[in-house]
């Protein structure tokens, strides 16, 4: 297991909103992980064939195996590496919005929780939003609903200065405040210009069809997986125990 890996442990306690983000994330990382094996078992298995037929010496183990295909890599697993970095930005970004998505969900669980948070809000209905509902719990998941989804189309910046005002701590150092600003800094480029640095396209005299891009590998997509995985443990923990948010026991911490 790669360090990176035996960090990403869950708090004991922990929100709904930690439960869905976790989900999406262990998938994200398992769809990875698994399209990586594929290429390499697939190369394995027709390796083994191609020996078979041609009446060649199997490997002695399995373990010699694994070495001489990490030494000759397949068609396979070279293709995928050919259009690795694409696969990893799209990795990146829904890392992100899963991220993104937890922020929403967990500030609706405050809101729902503590509703004095909207209090200020509450200018910002219109009279026929309330005669649109059919009772006052209607009228109150609308107002989370309207500000949550507002907050979250605004810079991460934003929302925490907006919680702040409302003593909303997420906990976070500075540290991890400028990782994850940077993550979405970079994400925001990936989805909305192919990842290149340039924030316009190239003159029509310029022969490059694809500029400079953001930075991308495998070693930098594991420091964000950690950086934003961080991030939510301290944000859900220290949000639940101020606002006395439900948890959950988390199932690793089960099955110790």
């Amino acid at each position: 297991m790669k360090d990176s890996e035996k960090k990403l442990r869950a708090p004991e306690l922990v929100t709904t909103s930690f439960l869905r983000f976790g989900f999406f994330f262990a998938r994200d990382i398992t769809l990875y992980r698994d399209i990586r094996q594929s290429a390499s078992m697939l190369d394995m298995t027709l390796h083994l064939m191609n020996l078979s037929i041609n009446k060649q010496p199997m490997p002695k183990s399995l373990e010699s195996l694994i070495e001489h295909m990490s030494e000759n890599k397949g068609e396979n697993e070279k293709r995928l590496e050919s259009y690795e970095e694409e696969l990893l930005y799209m990795m990146y970004s829904r890392l992100t919005d899963n991220f993104n998505c937890f922020m929403k969900d967990l500030l609706v669980e405050v809101c729902r929780t503590q509703p004095k948070v909207l209090f200020s809000e509450a200018k910002e209905l219109r009279i026929s939003d309330a005669f649109e509902c059919s009772s006052l719990d209607d009228l109150r998941e609308q107002a989370i609903d309207q500000k949550t989804r507002a907050l979250s189309y605004n810079g991460f910046k934003d929302l925490v200065d907006w919680c702040s005002r409302r003593g909303i701590d997420f906990g976070l150092s500075r540290e991890q405040m400028e990782k994850i600003e940077t993550i979405i800094s970079n994400r925001n480029i990936i989805v909305h210009r192919r990842a290149e640095l340039a924030p316009l396209p190239p003159p029509p005299d310029e022969s490059d069809i694809m500029r400079d891009r953001v930075p991308i590998s495998r070693a930098i997509m594991e420091e964000a997986q950690l950086a934003i995985f961080s991030a939510v443990c301290v944000i859900d923990v220290a949000v639940s125990t101020k606002f006395k948010l439900q948890t959950t026991k988390t199932k690793m911490q089960n099955d110790d």
